[in-house]
C-alpha cells in the first residue's frame, strides 16, 4: 500500500530522500543509479514515475500556483509583475503548462516584457545581493 505524501511536499527535501535511497541502494546493489532510487520512491508514494511525483508535487505547490500568476500577466501585457517576479528570483528559463517561458509569451505577443526579461538576470542579482543571499 502506497505511503501518502506529506502535506507540504517539497520537491528539494524529496531529490534528498532519493539520494539517501541510493546509498542504502547501493549496499544491495553497488551499480545502482540515481534514477532507479527516484523509481523506488515515486512507487513508495504511488506514482508510476519519477517524473509523475514531480509533476504532482509541482501542480499542488504554492510555488507554481505564483509562476502561473506571472504567466498570466505576461499574456495580459503587465510588465510591472513580472519585473517583479523576476526581481524576487522567478527563474526567466521557466517553462509554463505548454512548454512556453515567458520570453517565448512575450514575443509572440510582441509585448515589451521582454525588455524586461533581458534585464532580468541583473535585478534579480542585485535583490538578492541586497538581501544578504549568496549565490554561486
Amino acid at each position: 500500500m502506497p505511503q501518502a505524501l506529506p502535506a507540504n511536499p517539497n520537491l528539494d527535501w524529496l531529490k534528498k530522500t532519493a539520494k539517501q535511497r541510493l546509498i542504502q541502494l547501493r549496499t544491495r546493489q553497488p551499480g545502482a543509479k540515481l534514477h532507479e532510487a527516484q523509481l523506488a520512491l515515486a512507487h513508495h508514494y504511488g506514482f508510476k514515475s519519477w517524473r509523475a511525483l514531480k509533476a504532482h508535487v509541482d501542480r499542488i505547490s504554492p510555488i507554481f500556483r505564483d509562476r502561473d500568476r506571472v504567466f498570466e500577466a505576461a499574456r495580459a501585457g503587465d510588465i510591472e509583475a513580472v519585473r517583479r517576479a523576476f526581481a524576487s528570483g522567478f527563474d526567466p528559463g521557466t517553462p509554463d503548462a505548454e512548454g512556453r517561458t515567458v520570453h517565448q509569451i512575450a514575443k509572440d505577443r510582441r509585448l515589451r516584457i521582454s525588455r524586461a526579461i533581458q534585464t532580468a538576470p541583473r535585478e534579480a542579482a542585485r535583490t538578492r545581493r541586497a538581501c544578504g543571499i549568496r549565490t554561486p
